[in-house]
């Protein structure tokens, strides 16, 4: 996060806030980058910024549905990985293989598997509490983990948990990520991994071809005696789309 993008969501969000004539106090913590440019004038959010040092105990976000959704995009890799690993593929061509698209649908749908009743119970368990309510609960884990230690996953969860996520790189900081580093042998390896990163990606597979990888996966399902209703869910789409490519 930085101050230019802070700047820009929050008058979006004041922009949309004043089409749905609704007022808004917005809480967010005491970073630097949660500064906003100058002259910059909101009409219906108000922003209040908890006290410094305190985000770990009063915030929201930090009592457990930042960590939610951590477990749940975790949780994707580990799968693909192993997937990856029955296909062939070494972690490191794993990791390579990756695209953005793939990590930000990955994303959506770690954000999707966070319940209501999660963000709710982590807002009273931060002290927004109604008056009546009673002692604000603890939030359960309720994530089915991967098949591994559970001290070990709960490492791998957290191993970003001390990283800088915001603040603005300096000239110096932008040249000593793209400066080359090490001697001749360690960039021409470099030259190499980064001709492997940026080839073409193949094209997408024809309406043909997905037709016939679909009914693979369904007698393949059939076979393992798993239920089928996904892949029903995929024919009804495809018959929706060929309906729609018929009319057009």
């Amino acid at each position: 996060m930085t101050g230019a993008l802070w700047t820009k969501i929050i008058k979006e969000f004041d922009c949309a806030m004043v089409k749905q004539n609704r007022k808004v106090l917005l809480f967010a913590d005491n970073a630097t980058c949660h500064k906003l440019e100058e002259g910059v004038v909101l009409k219906n959010v108000n922003i209040q910024f908890f006290p410094p040092n305190t985000t770990s105990i009063i915030q929201p976000l930090d009592q457990g549905i930042i960590h939610t959704f951590k477990v749940y995009y975790r949780q994707q890799i580990v799968r693909k990985q192993l997937l990856a690993l029955e296909k062939g593929l070494t972690l490191r061509q794993f990791g390579k293989s990756l695209t953005v698209l793939e990590v930000l649908r990955m994303i959506e749908r770690a954000w999707r598997s966070v319940t209501p009743t999660t963000i709710q119970n982590c807002f009273r368990k931060a002290g927004f509490l109604k008056t009546g309510d009673d002692e604000a609960p603890e939030v359960e884990e309720m994530v089915a983990q991967p098949q591994m230690p559970e001290d070990e996953f709960n490492n791998y969860v957290n191993c970003d948990e001390h990283l800088d996520c915001s603040g603005e790189l300096t000239i110096k900081d932008i040249l000593e990520e793209v400066r080359p580093q090490g001697n001749g042998q360690d960039k021409e390896e470099e030259d190499e991994e980064e001709e492997e990163v940026h080839q073409v990606p193949p094209p997408p597979p024809n309406r043909k071809e997905a037709l016939t990888g679909l009914t693979a996966v369904q007698a393949y399902l059939e076979h393992m005696n798993v239920d089928l209703s996904n892949v029903d869910a995929l024919e009804d789409l495809f018959s929706k789309k060929s309906g729609q490519e018929l009319c057009t």
